[in-house]
């Protein structure tokens, strides 16, 4: 299985680290969408397509994967909940590496679930369940902090909780909800304008590896990370708005398509 995902039948045997990079990259490649954000797959990806090439030929399910990145985001969460503020730069350090992993292990099982051919609805189902999770307790974890830290009243609690934790909320289920029904044909077409095909680079920084390394940068500085959390969250916003108003414009152009057609 492992000669096949490279591709090349000779040499087979014979697995330096010539050969190991490109079994990985294949791995990458044939199991990854193209259009992921930079981090995510030059990182991410990659070290989860090794784990994958390392995990193939074992009894290892992709499930079973999944099962270990969401419970790597417990205890990290239940540590930042309850750290003393401002933490040093030994716990962002420390969370930055732990939410490395627990991403990297994200990426990894379904890489291994294509690659075995054992893709499935309930993998694919449970595996977003799994997002939902892990992200939330994150959030929520980082939240808790910055509440504490900043000393804000109730109101200004619940408002900065509600608005951060539900943008992110909002945005993840609307993008995972929408390739599920409606598939992953980018709404903004082959060939988008310029001045979308900028806006679309920019929204590189909300790459979820890129999350990871701006929050643990600002951990020990609970202002800056309060400044990150709402960032994010507006940028989340922008991003749901983005993708209503393009695929409502696809959902015009199609039905002016369709009418076109009859007439």
């Amino acid at each position: 299985a492992v000669g096949k995902l490279a591709g090349a039948g000779d040499g087979g045997g014979d697995l330096g680290p010539a050969r190991g990079w490109d079994l990985i990259e294949a791995m990458r490649l044939r199991n990854t969408r193209s259009n992921a954000f930079f981090w995510t797959r030059n990182v991410n990806h990659r070290i989860g397509a090794g784990l994958s090439v390392l995990l193939l030929e074992t009894r290892v399910s992709p499930n079973a994967v999944s099962v270990v990145s969401v419970l790597m985001y417990a205890p990290l969460a239940l540590y930042v909940g309850s750290l003393h503020p401002p933490a040093g730069l030994l716990s962002g350090l420390l969370l930055f590496l732990w939410l490395q992993v627990a991403y990297t292990l994200d990426c990894t099982d379904g890489q291994l679930a294509r690659a075995r051919g054992q893709s499935s609805p309930f993998g694919g189902w449970l595996d977003r369940v799994f997002d939902f999770c892990g992200h939330t307790a994150l959030v929520t974890a980082l939240l808790l902090y910055t509440v504490r830290a900043l000393h804000f009243e109730a109101t200004t609690s619940v408002l900065f909780t509600g608005y951060v934790l539900g943008a992110h909320l909002t945005q993840m289920f609307a993008s995972f909800y929408r390739t599920a029904v409606i598939g992953t044909v980018p709404a903004a077409g082959s060939n988008p304008r310029p001045l979308l095909r900028w806006l679309m680079a920019g929204m590189q920084i909300t790459d979820y590896g890129i999350f990871i390394l701006a929050v643990a940068l600002t951990l020990a500085f609970p202002v800056a990370l309060a400044v990150v959390l709402l960032a994010y969250a507006t940028l989340a916003v922008v991003m749901l708005l983005g993708q209503l108003a393009l695929n409502w414009r696809r959902e015009v152009q199609s039905g002016r398509s369709q009418s076109e057609t009859r007439t």
